[in-house]
This record gives C-alpha cells, sequence and structure tokens, in this order.
C-alpha cells in the first residue's frame, strides 16, 4: 500500500491525529528495525519512543514542497537521532562490554568524590595509551563511531568473532589495569 504523505503532512502539520498517527504506523517497521540494531542496545527499550517522538519532530518541521523524497528524509534524520541519543547515554557512563547476548555493563567512572573520579579517569586514560593502536583503534570504533563488529572486522580485515574476542580482552586489560 503506497502512503501519499503529500496529504498526510500538511493534515498532520494542521492538527489532524489521526494523520500523525498514520506517518508514524507507517515508519513503524523501520522504527522496529533499528530496535534491533547493536549500535542501539545502549538505548535499550527507548529505541521505538525515541523513533516516534522524532518522527512527529520531523512532521511539525517539514517544510519542504516535495514530498517524493519524504521518506528517505525520516530514515536519514531518525538514524541521526539515534545515534545522536546513544551517544549521550554512552556519556553519561553506560558502556555496552560485551556481544548482544550479555548484559554486563561497565561505568568508566564511579560514583565516588570528585577527586576519586578524577584519579580513575586519569587511570583510564593511562590504561588506554598503553594499548597497542589496533585496540585503541578498536575501542574508538566501537564506544565513539558506534559501529557494530562486523564493520570493524570489515575494517580490520579480521572475523566478527575476532572482533568481539579482542574487544572482551581489552576490556578485561582495562579492569586488570585499574584495579
Amino acid at each position: 500500500m503506497l502512503i501519499d504523505f503529500s496529504k498526510l503532512v500538511p493534515a498532520a502539520q494542521k492538527g489532524d491525529e489521526k494523520a500523525m498517527e498514520e506517518i508514524c504506523l507507517a515508519f513503524r517497521p523501520l522504527a522496529l528495525n533499528l530496535g534491533h540494531k547493536k549500535r542501539y542496545a545502549v538505548l535499550e527499550d527507548n529505541v521505538e519512543s525515541i523513533s516516534y517522538c522524532t518522527i512527529i519532530q520531523l512532521v511539525k518541521k517539514y517544510s519542504g514542497t516535495t514530498y517524493q523524497f519524504f521518506p528517505g528524509y525520516i530514515k536519514k534524520m531518525l538514524v541521526f537521532a539515534l545515534n545522536n541519543a546513544a551517544k549521550k547515554q554512552q556519556r553519561i557512563g553506560y558502556y555496552e562490554t560485551n556481544s548482544i547476548d550479555s548484559s554486563e555493563v561497565i561505568s568508566p567512572i564511579s560514583t565516588g568524590n570528585e577527586e576519586e573520579q578524577y584519579i580513575e579517569r586519569i587511570m583510564l586514560e593511562q590504561a588506554i595509551r598503553k594499548m597497542p593502536l589496533q585496540h585503541r583503534q578498536l575501542l574508538k570504533s566501537y564506544y565513539w563511531e558506534n559501529k557494530t563488529d562486523k564493520e570493524i572486522g570489515l575494517q580490520m580485515q579480521i572475523s566478527q568473532q575476532a572482533v568481539s574476542k579482542m574487544r572482551k580482552k581489552v576490556l578485561q586489560e582495562i579492569r586488570t589495569s585499574m584495579e
């Protein structure tokens, strides 16, 4: 079924809740699909909520005169919003440490006083600096660039399993060096 965004978007912008609901339903498969991506695991069950809020905001702000590329625009901006939300969540202090089947989470900074946090931060930076370049690149790709093990494996020309194993090893080295 083809959806006519040229009628739905203006109606939703004027306050038609049914039109807005139809638009959100049209993008529901995309939101659900993105929710299964490993890079958004840090967002837990909030991917769908963030997706719908983003879609509603984008519809309200849309000022285009053509609706031919509207679905592509929504998809691109939705991925952008989810990436930003995941980065923000990581900045709060939660990092996924193992593969998708594990729920272990590491917080790089403890909840102690400011001096303890500063010392831990220095220890973490020193531990990372001492690592081989390949390990530092893996951490950067995974945690700051939100790449999957598969993407990192392609970049490093190793298997996805080797990336996962290496990441676990690197995190264990960090934990050991900070004890």
